[in-house]
């Protein structure tokens, strides 16, 4: 949300914030897929 109003006052580009929210959410939904993967099963099984 902060970056969204930046983004309005100028300061930063919409398109470029943009970028940048979508590509830190998609690195973040697939590190932690990774982890699940990896980790998941034996943290439950503990």
């Amino acid at each position: 949300m902060a970056a969204g109003r930046l983004a309005c006052r100028h300061p930063l580009r919409l398109p470029l914030t943009l970028l940048v929210g979508v590509a830190r959410a998609v690195t973040g939904d697939n590190l932690g897929c990774w982890a699940g993967r990896c980790y998941g099963r034996p943290s439950l099984e503990r």
